[in-house]
């Protein structure tokens, strides 16, 4: 493609430079100056939504951040209780058979709650995955329309 340009545009060049007529010329000068405009405005553009994607992206990434530190904050506070109940037992059998109940019960929920965010991880992960893929595939749409533009076309 880059081959095809400068031949194109010293076809316009020459079709100016051989012209007689000096409104000819002064039209097909601003035609070029417009269509020049015109790619520079789409490359712009093009990259402004590639920056517009950026930011979602990081955006995106840094919520799930966020609710990771929620969850292992939560997690902690959990134990934390637990371990707390466990220090302040009295040493009588019934309150240290309810205190093993209570550890057992609060390690199921704890293993309960871990295989839900394992899941609710492998779900985000999932859908990181596709928006990244839709991300990069929008990328690639970009780039074929301006590769698949025209560059600047002459009349006669």
């Amino acid at each position: 493609m880059s081959e095809y340009k400068p031949t194109y545009e010293m076809l316009e060049a020459a079709e100016i430079l051989s012209s007689d007529n000096v409104t000819q010329i002064k039209n097909k000068l601003a035609e070029v100056e417009k269509k020049k405009e015109e790619m520079m405005a789409q490359q712009a553009q093009a990259e402004q939504q590639q920056v517009e994607l950026e930011a979602q992206l990081k955006a995106e990434e840094n919520r799930i951040k966020e609710e990771d530190s929620i969850r292992r904050s939560n997690t902690e506070i959990e134990v934390a209780l637990i371990q707390a109940e466990s220090e302040k037992g009295d040493g009588d059998l019934d309150n240290d058979f309810d205190l093993d109940q209570k550890k057992v019960n609060a390690l199921v929920e704890k293993q309960k709650s871990d295989v839900k965010i394992k899941k609710d991880l492998l779900i985000e992960d999932r859908r990181k995955n596709i928006k990244a893929e839709m991300q990069r595939q929008q990328e690639i749409d970009i780039k074929r329309k301006i590769a698949n533009k025209p560059n600047v076309t002459s009349k006669k």
